[in-house]
């Protein structure tokens, strides 16, 4: 295809409508010769007339636009939903800018606000490898749905990608798109906390919104983002309500409820919990800020000189993985808060699949939450230590990251952390603490059901599906402890005499006496034993009694091998020999 020339360009005026900008428009004709035959060519040949074309018409501007988006597919040559984690043919077909349904609650529809009493904002959105539309996508929205007296910059700080299409093209993209829209590069792999940084040190903005180049903004997502920090001051920090955006069908989930608020299990992965009844109470309608004690961490907005001075996000934090929970940490710890805004509605491509690094990443991501737990979580950093040591290789620490995790020790010094003792019981009062006795801990799921095990207002044991990996109920926390007692919220698990069912109640002096309680590991979790000496053993399994699902225990010579009697607890816990102390390897 031909470049834009001048002879041309009123013959395709004509022809330029104010149409959504579509990939699948943007695709050649048959009987057209494909731009990939002249890539070269076609690429000189428009960096001639790029400066010429910024000043040039809208209409001018636009055809070039749909040139270049079209050639960068061209090159793009990636169809594979395997290499980004979500469907990239469908997504391909998408507007860079669609209509999305608005799913704010009708009293935010409601809400006017004073543009004049709300401050300027940079968006820093790190990317690497990212898929061209998705990319396109969070770029036009933040244009298209940002009121422009308030945007200052958006800068995509480039993790050094391997694709070409994500090459200068892209950059010049940008130029004739917008002028606010930076690109850096950085010459070797950063990490998300670096990269966010490097994209914050160049930020003019008062304020910056820290997003993930995978996500698309819907309408009036920023304004009350930024009426909350302007309310809580130069220590909040907010985040707006994220919604998912379907890896498949690339489609916007419409729920408009914000139902959990953000938190994290004792393996410090982020988790779910559903709205305490103590905020269901001061809520006053579903427009009102949510406190949260974790950030999700693919939003974040934070004041400026505010985010700078208390030691932004930890700079030796690897690739990605704890910025989120130290920044939370820190925030409210050092007397900030963190805010939910269910009137701003972003989505998010939850993408899945493993992650790409030159090392290997469940390692990386174990040091960076030993980081985090070592500066932040005082003593209670054992009990996450306990997690990572059943059947992990622990990383080593050099001496130079033990000297910088001493630094940021010396940095929340300086802010006057309160304990994360206080955390626990004034932030998250609901989370369940194991006690040091235990052995396994947490949600209980069946093999064969993956419903969980959970205990009936009557005391009996039975089995819910209101539980899920990255949901922590409270209600749902067992215990098997050193002793041999299976324990449920402060009580004893024990069968009852006849049909041996399980049910819960206080524990008795000769509890270990009548029976010791212990997993006992096999392919799909382990069973869970109850015997006398171990000499004769029953395993746990799930029984239909008078028209309900109740725990029994049976024989395990006779249960076996059925997939029904193995479950699996949410933690392991192993705690070292050495009174729990924290001893990083040194090299």
């Amino acid at each position: 295809m031909a470049p834009v020339t001048n002879t041309c360009r009123a013959n395709r005026e004509k022809d330029v409508t104010k149409k959504q900008i579509t990939f699948r428009a943007d695709r050649p004709q048959q009987n057209r010769r494909p731009a990939s035959v002249t890539q070269g060519k076609t690429n000189d040949n428009a960096q001639v007339h790029f400066r010429a074309l910024l000043d040039s018409s809208p209409s001018h501007k636009e055809e070039l636009l749909r040139r270049t988006r079209h050639y960068l597919l061209k090159t793009q040559n990636i169809s594979s939903s395997d290499s980004f984690g979500f469907n990239v043919d469908v997504s391909d077909t998408i507007p860079v800018l669609r209509q999305l349904p608005d799913t704010r609650p009708d009293d935010c529809k409601k809400t006017g606000y004073n543009m004049s009493t709300l401050p300027t904002v940079t968006i820093v959105s790190p990317m690497y490898n990212e898929a061209l539309s998705t990319l396109l996508r969070h770029v036009h929205s933040l244009l298209a749905r940002t009121p422009k007296e308030l945007l200052k910059q958006i800068i995509i700080v480039d993790d050094k990608s391997e694709h070409s299409f994500l090459d200068k093209r892209l950059d010049d993209y940008f130029k004739i798109l917008d002028s606010r829209v930076r690109v850096m590069r950085s010459n070797h792999r950063q990490g998300l906390s670096r990269s966010r940084m490097k994209g914050a040190s160049v930020a003019e903005g008062e304020v910056i919104v820290f997003l993930d180049s995978h996500m698309e903004v819907n309408v009036g997502w920023l304004e009350p983002l930024l009426e909350q920090l302007v309310n809580g001051g130069p220590a909040t920090v907010v985040q707006p309500d994220v919604v998912s955006v379907d890896a498949k069908t690339l489609n916007f989930s419409e729920e408009k409820e914000t139902t959990f608020v953000g938190g994290f299990g004792w393996d410090l992965r982020y988790s779910w919990f559903f709205k305490p009844d103590y905020l269901q109470q001061v809520l006053r309608t579903m427009a009102d800020p949510i406190p949260t004690p974790v950030l999700v961490g693919c939003a974040i907005a934070v004041w400026r000189e505010h985010f700078m001075s208390t030691g932004g996000f930890d700079p030796e934090l690897q690739v990605w993985g704890g910025e989120h929970l130290e920044l939370s940490f820190k925030t409210w710890m050092t007397g900030g808060r963190i805010l939910t805004v269910p009137c701003s509605k972003v989505g998010h491509v939850f993408k899945s699949g493993p992650f790409r690094f030159q090392e290997d990443f469940q390692n990386i991501l174990r040091k960076n939450l030993m980081r985090v737990a070592e500066v932040w979580m005082d003593d209670y950093k054992e009990i996450f230590l306990a997690t990572q040591r059943y059947e992990a290789i622990m990383p080593e620490f050099t001496v130079s990251d033990l000297d910088s995790i001493t630094e940021r020790k010396r940095l929340r010094q300086r802010l006057r952390s309160k304990s994360f003792r206080w955390f626990l019981k004034v932030i998250t009062p609901d989370m369940k603490i194991p006690t040091k006795d235990a052995v396994n801990y947490g949600e209980i799921e069946n093999a064969l059901t993956h419903s969980c095990i959970t205990v009936t207002s009557g005391g009996v044991l039975t089995l819910s599906f209101r539980c899920f990996r990255h949901r922590i109920l409270p209600e749902n926390q067992f215990t098997i402890d050193k002793y041999g007692q299976f324990l449920h919220d402060g009580k004893c698990i024990v069968p009852t005499t006849g049909k041996l069912i399980l049910r819960e109640t206080l524990c008795s002096c000769n509890a270990r006496k009548e029976g010791e309680w212990q997993l006992n590991p096999g392919p799909l979790g382990g069973h869970i034993q109850f015997g006398i000496a171990k000499k004769l053993m029953y395993c746990v399994v799930p029984q239909q009694l008078d028209g309900m699902m109740v725990l029994t225990l049976e024989r395990c010579s006779l249960v076996h091998d059925r997939d029904d009697s193995y479950w699996e607890f949410q933690y392991h816990l192993q705690y070292s020999q050495d009174d729990r102390h924290l001893g990083f390897i040194t090299t």
